[in-house]
């Protein structure tokens, strides 16, 4: 690995410079104006991070903000954006119209540790940020595009964001669909940095996805800061120990989220981040309203309120994560008040600010209410899809090792004992908000309706976000707790000192072990678009009429109520302009320009594979039958295109039977490298 980050490193700093200017001055300019003086001051490390955070929430709202007004989007309206955000970044120092935060006065010795926190806090933040980055992008160095299914629908989302300049409604011309409902949050992001770097879908997609996922270090860093915030003694932070805690574990330890690269799970990961910077806000937010008037809480309000209808457009069963987040954060907060009227007080600008977030994304909701996205979450809560699928779908089995690894939920576990013990309430929320998702996913166990509305899978991916912080509380409370207690035996040691070191050693050890098992993640076996197929695709251009249509590898997925693709044979769409058989993802959640697409699409799969689409049993499907001859032939059907890699394999979904194909003279081969084959159906 290091000896490809030296050959890299050029392209490395470049990388580093683009995130920062796309998302690190957007975000500190947002911090300068909208984190005012009654709020609790941030550290130089929080601030970065929720910079950060904010940075990753700005595109998809200013994409929707654009679209409203009729504007479209593209490379020059990037750089104004990113010219305006260096402006009113830089304003109120040249201006010196700024607003101090004001720090309680400190004693020197005070004020002197204090510095020293912040310096090694900031210090060791960026160095695992900076790891993880380079890691996850070793991971991935030696492929074409995103991995898996879910990469192939991605990628056309922002390539259409790229042709349209901004939100779209007709796909054509990679498919027949006439709405876009998707949360598009993750899609913005890589298409700002394309309008930024002029790279294309493929490359933009697959790099935002790895930004993202090592901007979990910081993100979950300042996550858990916040909701600790307060917490130990004035001699050990505990509260920024915990973060740094949480995000060694979460970038270096924890299989989850490194191990979305194999699923191409990005648009998850980009909520889950927007919640971390949300959740600071409200935070801030709700302690605020208990010592502020509302004026001054202005400037919280509109920075919560934007993150928040960021989220509504990111992820829209993240955004239920987060509401279970702020929610019992709020009730939390009201029973330690301990009186109803400031149980109001705080309610106000709750109110106010979810308010606002509604009204700003009411438009996007509508247009959601509109596609095939409710009746899909309706099938599902009623059991109308089969109990079968709802049961698998609500079912609870192991976390372990695969979601959390077992001796992390064990020092979680510790974390919450110790939470208990000591009436640290903020601690013990970890564990209510881990069991409030889980509830998400089985409420019927409470008697409540919306049973395999949140997928178990969904769920247990995101179980590190209140998981890892709660392992690294137990870790951070642990050394306040050596702190308080070998103070009066070690009089002449400084201890906090001394623990910042030992901190320090043991995450660059964590770092390290990292190193030894994360660049060995990535399943090159789950990659659908290989080299062969790039090649074939270029073959296509150059050989194949414009006119032509294709049968790919295509298999029962969702409970027999969707097709999906098993090759590089997904890709042809849009990257040859082909037409296949095969559409994207989102045509059972999208409308389509003729009502029968959707049955006359599933129908042709299933009549060529001899059995209906929820006979889930992997099937070796023979074209060259005199029935499924005439069905192509009436279908208009071309050619046949079997990609270099299955994924999954033939033992598990359908496959096309090559040897039946090589031996029918009805068909006859025209490509055939490096695993790709290409018959032509003779008319």
């Amino acid at each position: 690995m290091f000896g490809w980050l030296l050959q890299s490193l050029p392209q490395f700093i470049l990388l580093l410079a683009v995130c920062a200017v796309l998302y690190l001055v957007p975000g500190y300019a947002l911090l300068q104006w909208l984190w005012p003086a009654a709020a609790r001051p941030l550290h130089p490390a929080e601030r970065f991070a929720l910079a950060l955070g904010i940075g990753i929430a700005l595109p998809p709202a200013l994409l929707y903000a654009a679209h409203l007004i009729g504007l479209m989007w593209s490379t020059s309206a990037t750089w104004l954006y990113l010219t305006l955000a260096g402006v009113a970044l830089i304003a109120p120092t040249v201006f010196k119209i700024a607003r101090r935060q004001q720090s309680p006065a400190l004693s020197s010795s005070s004020r002197e540790r204090g510095q020293m926190q912040a310096r090694w806090t900031f210090a060791l933040l960026i160095g695992m940020t900076l790891l993880a980055l380079a890691i996850q992008l070793y991971m991935v160095n030696d492929l074409r595009a995103g991995m898996f299914g879910d990469s192939v629908h991605h990628t056309l989302m922002v390539r259409l964001l790229l042709e349209r300049g901004g939100l779209f409604s007709s796909w054509q011309p990679y498919a027949p669909l006439t709405t876009f409902t998707y949360h598009f949050g993750f899609h913005s992001n890589a298409a700002f940095y394309a309008w930024l770097t002029g790279v294309p879908a493929t490359l933009s997609t697959l790099i935002i996805g790895q930004v993202l996922n090592a901007a979990t270090v910081p993100l979950i860093f300042i996550f858990t800061a916040r909701a600790l915030h307060g917490l130990g003694n004035s001699r050990w932070p505990l509260a920024l120990a915990a973060g740094l805690w949480a995000g060694a574990f979460a970038g270096f330890v924890n299989l989850m989220p490194a191990f979305y690269v194999n699923w191409g799970r990005y648009t998850q990961l980009a909520g889950q981040l927007i919640t971390m910077a949300l959740a600071v806000a409200w935070f801030e937010l709700i302690e605020a309203s208990r010592r502020a008037t509302l004026r001054r809480q202005t400037p919280l309000i509109a920075l919560a309120a934007l993150l928040t209808a960021s989220l509504m457009l990111t992820h829209y069963i993240v955004l239920m994560f987060a509401v279970v987040i702020i929610g019992a954060y709020f009730l939390a907060t009201v029973l330690r008040e301990g009186n109803w009227r400031g149980a109001i007080k705080m309610l106000a600008p709750a109110a106010i600010t979810a308010l606002i977030a509604l009204a700003f994304a009411l438009p996007w909701i509508q247009n959601t209410l509109t596609s095939g996205l409710v009746r899909n979450t309706t099938t599902m809560a009623t059991g109308a899809a089969g109990t079968n699928r709802q049961a698998a779908a609500s079912a609870l089995t192991s976390i372990t090792p695969l979601f959390i690894r077992p001796w992390l939920l064990a020092l979680a576990a510790v974390g919450l004992l110790a939470g208990l013990a000591r009436r640290h309430w903020q601690a013990a929320l970890f564990a209510v908000w881990a069991l409030l998702m889980i509830v998400l996913v089985t409420p019927q166990t409470l008697g409540l309706p919306g049973a395999g509305v949140v997928e178990q899978f969904t769920t247990y991916i995101a179980l590190y976000l209140p998981l890892m912080p709660l392992a690294g509380y137990a870790l951070a409370s642990g050394q306040d707790w050596l702190i308080d207690n070998l103070a009066p035996r070690l009089p002449k040691v400084d201890l906090p000192k001394v623990m910042a070191g030992l901190t320090a050693i043991v995450i660059a050890a964590i770092c390290a072990f990292g190193l030894t098992w994360l660049p060995g993640i990535v399943n090159r076996n789950q990659q659908m678009l290989t080299a062969a197929d790039e090649q074939a695709m270029q073959w296509i251009r150059d050989n194949v009429p414009a006119d032509a249509r294709f049968v790919v590898n295509t298999f029962p997925a969702y409970g027999g109520t969707l097709i999906a693709g098993s090759d590089g044979g997904w890709w042809i769409t849009q990257l040859t302009g082909r037409w296949t058989n095969l559409p994207p993802m989102t045509y059972g959640s999208e409308k389509w320009e003729r009502e029968d697409f959707y049955a006359t699409t599933n129908d042709l799969v299933a009549s060529l594979r001899g059995k209906p689409l929820t006979d889930l049993a992997p099937v070796a499907v023979n074209l060259t039958t005199a029935e499924n001859l005439q069905r192509l032939r009436d279908a208009d059907i071309t050619h046949i295109y079997i990609g270099a890699n299955a994924t999954p394999g033939p033992d598990v979904a359908d496959h096309i039977d090559v040897d039946a194909l090589r031996n029918s003279d009805a068909f006859r081969m025209i490509y055939d490298q490096a695993g790709v084959l290409i018959f032509e159906l003779v008319q």
